[in-house]
């Protein structure tokens, strides 16, 4: 009974996040909060996004980089190798586990990056030119947030 009304109040407060462009979709655990960051290099333009929610279990994060104009030779393994590379760097991270899979068609890796002593970030990272999808969940080392497979899953691009 009680696995029932979890699984009912988990359902009630899921978010289908559908951005302004309609350019994706992702379900979240609740709500997300959003920001956004312009950057220019010398040829390309970049605007990042990112959406997130902590919850008591987790924080779960859907991030993407806009590359204008888009690499024409940038190929997709390459800018997911990129982008987790990217990813270590910026949480001193180290690499677990990779495997590439596809979600809904597309070509991605699924990585489980260690961070710290009780830290793990279990992540799918998928590109659609002109943008680097990263889907990432932290959770504490054993606790696997009940919303983690759904909020993976529930990522399409249209």
């Amino acid at each position: 009974m009680a696995l029932i009304v979890a699984s009912v109040a988990l359902a009630q407060s899921a978010f289908k996040l559908t951005p302004p462009d309609k350019s994706f979709e992702a379900t979240f655990p609740g709500k997300p909060s959003h920001e956004q960051r312009l950057s220019d290099s010398d040829r390309i333009h970049s605007l990042q996004h990112a959406y997130s929610l902590k919850t008591t279990e987790g924080k779960f994060v859907l991030s993407y980089v806009h590359l204008t104009p888009p690499p024409l030779d940038l190929k997709a393994n390459d800018a997911i190798d990129a982008a987790i590379s990217g990813t270590l760097s910026n949480v001193g991270g180290k690499l677990l586990t990779e495997r590439s899979l596809t979600m809904k068609g597309r070509l991605a890796k699924a990585v489980t990056i260690g961070v710290g002593e009780n830290t793990i970030i279990e992540g799918r990272f998928v590109y659609v030119q002109p943008r680097v999808y990263q889907l990432i969940v932290l959770h504490r080392q054993g606790v696997i947030p009940a919303f983690q497979q759904e909020f993976f899953d529930s990522f399409s691009v249209n």
